[in-house]
């Protein structure tokens, strides 16, 4: 939209100027060239903005595709799907989930005097 909008205010310069190669421009001519050379200069301005903001946001999806592919990775390999207490397996979610909180209970639910001294 904004190309054709920078193409037709050319285009309308490039009439303007074919028409003083054959006689000398009116001040009202002038004015209007003057004019139609800033819009474009306007219209190039808020193009190349909205391209830049453009790239930025394709920039930032594919860091944000980047961040999210690692955090999966990360999940997938820390995600603990069996442990082994005494040559027993354990795959079920909730077994494992009373597992771990049965050791941790035991190890730091001990007297003090067990406890190392630091």
């Amino acid at each position: 939209m904004l190309e054709n909008k920078i193409k037709l205010t050319k285009s309308r310069i490039k009439t303007i100027e074919n028409g003083s190669e054959s006689r000398s421009l009116t001040d009202v001519k002038c004015v209007e060239s003057r004019c139609l050379n800033s819009k474009i200069r306007d219209l190039s301005r808020h193009h190349e903005s909205l391209l830049r903001k453009k790239a930025w946001n394709n920039l930032c999806k594919r860091n944000t595709r980047f961040f999210q592919l690692s955090a999966s990775l990360t999940n997938r390999r820390k995600f603990i799907d069996t442990i082994v207490i005494r040559e027993n397996v354990i795959s079920s979610p909730l077994d494992i989930k009373f597992q771990v909180e049965a050791f941790f209970s035991n190890l730091y639910g001990s007297n003090i005097i067990d406890r190392p001294y630091i």
